[in-house]
């Protein structure tokens, strides 16, 4: 049986990751995970875990620039 908490936190990671989603097709040159941070106004802990699940999925890519990780649409 879900719990209405495991399911609120469902609901809010669907959330972020079509706002992270929307945000990189905003971005063409990428953007960074603190830049998803400020635009989105979403913690930096559910940015990293949907960031992880969208590169999981192969929605997106992760290309290291210096010593900053930037993030694109696949």
């Amino acid at each position: 049986m879900v719990t209405q908490a495991e399911r609120k936190e469902e609901e809010d990671g669907n959330a972020a990751k079509i706002l992270i989603l929307a945000q990189l097709e905003k971005s063409p040159r990428g953007i960074s995970i603190t830049g998803l941070v400020n635009e989105c106004d979403i913690s930096r802990m559910r940015v990293r875990v949907a960031i992880a699940y969208l590169l999981g999925a192969g929605k997106i890519e992760e290309e290291m620039v210096g010593m900053t990780k930037l993030y694109f649409l696949v």
